[in-house]
């Protein structure tokens, strides 16, 4: 099941047009958007697994997925003042949910029987009327939405995971599993020949840290004697590695905002590579943002998401809505990143409006 077409709305806030294959890069310049639009792809999977909406701000959703089938599942939610004002499940043509703020059904397709229900005001139908046999439909959608995972790249050190938590992921992998992680650190550029624990010997606890013992260095470097990049860096193959190894397939999509921050031009492309190929190898979706010129130039163009901004709404431009701009870009010689930095874009959207 994958995620090809995402709209949302947050008050007067919104993000249109964004089409999503098996890998993706959102960019754009400073402000425009990009964190919003990944909070809002992170948000929108927590208010299906939570199904408690506590903001009084009116938002809504509408995204279309691909199933493995080749079926297309269309779902729409909005929310006002703590309630659902709308919900639409439709699979295909085969309305499975409709509910507004006059009357609310559900249909099953193994029995064509329409039956119309009374659902709690700020409960989601898709939650309250579960069966596995009857609306399968619905376990594929929730088991999506729970299995999401989101990353923050750009963390800084008060708000990164307990080196713990990073460690028993490491160790929870077996020695091949582990020389694998070792050997994806030394691709992107980083001189790793081990990676251990060993006990901090704090008088209040007896916590544990993580080591590396780098090529021709003889003392032992500590995760926090690493500098700010190498450790998002490592924690984020760390990561990604125990995900793929102890997930059986269960993740359907991955969101990675800042991917490449702080990293310089050999590191940040080499991650680049290392992330969308592994994704992409691991039947992952992935969901990346980056601001970063060198990442931009090493992932193809296939894979852009272009944000724009007008006042409070944001457009995606791609290859499926402009192919035209991308494709005569491919002629000009540029690089990836002067496609964004460029006056390119501008004067091509100007032509493409006025046909």
């Amino acid at each position: 099941m994958k995620l090809i077409e995402f709209s949302h709305k947050a008050g007067d806030w919104e993000i249109n047009n964004l089409h999503l294959g098996d890998v993706n890069l959102i960019v754009g310049e400073n402000a425009v958007g990009k964190s919003k639009t990944v909070g809002a792809l992170n948000l929108f999977p927590s208010s299906i697994t939570f199904g408690t909406f506590f903001t009084k701000l009116s938002y809504s959703y509408k995204v279309t997925f691909l199933l493995k089938n080749g079926s297309f599942l269309k779902y729409e939610m909005s929310f006002s003042e703590g309630a659902v004002k709308k919900e639409v499940l439709i699979i295909d043509d085969y309305t499975l949910i409709y509910r507004d703020e006059k009357k609310a059904f559900i249909k099953s397709k193994k029995n064509d029987l329409e039956t119309s229900i009374a659902p709690p005001s700020h409960e989601l139908i898709l939650k309250i009327r579960r069966d596995i046999v009857e609306f399968p439909e619905f376990e594929c959608l929730i088991s999506w939405a729970e299995s999401l995972h989101f990353f923050t790249f750009n963390s800084d050190r008060n708000y990164e995971p307990f080196e713990e938590d990073i460690l028993n992921s490491f160790e929870t992998l077996n020695i091949n599993q582990r020389s694998k992680i070792i050997s994806f650190c030394n691709k992107v550029g980083f001189n790793i020949l081990q990676i251990s624990s060993y006990n901090k010997n704090n008088y209040q606890s007896k916590e544990k840290g993580i080591k590396f013992k780098e090529k021709s260095v003889k003392a032992d470097i500590t995760y926090w004697d690493l500098s700010e990049g190498m450790r998002r860096a490592i924690r984020l193959i760390v990561f990604l590695e125990h995900q793929i190894e102890k997930s059986n397939g269960n993740i359907p999509t991955l969101i990675i905002d800042d991917l490449g921050e702080g990293l310089d031009y050999q590191k940040a492309t080499n991650l680049g590579k290392y992330v969308f190929e592994r994704c992409k190898e691991a039947g992952i979706q992935l969901i990346a943002t980056s601001n970063d010129n060198f990442l931009m130039d090493v992932i193809d163009l296939e894979h852009w998401n272009i944000l724009t901004r007008k006042g409070s709404k944001v457009s995606a431009i791609n290859k499926t809505t402009h192919p035209k701009i991308f494709e005569d870009f491919m002629f000009t010689g540029l690089s990836n990143f002067d496609l964004l930095t460029s006056d390119y874009l501008t004067r091509k959207l100007k032509e493409y409006d006025t046909v």
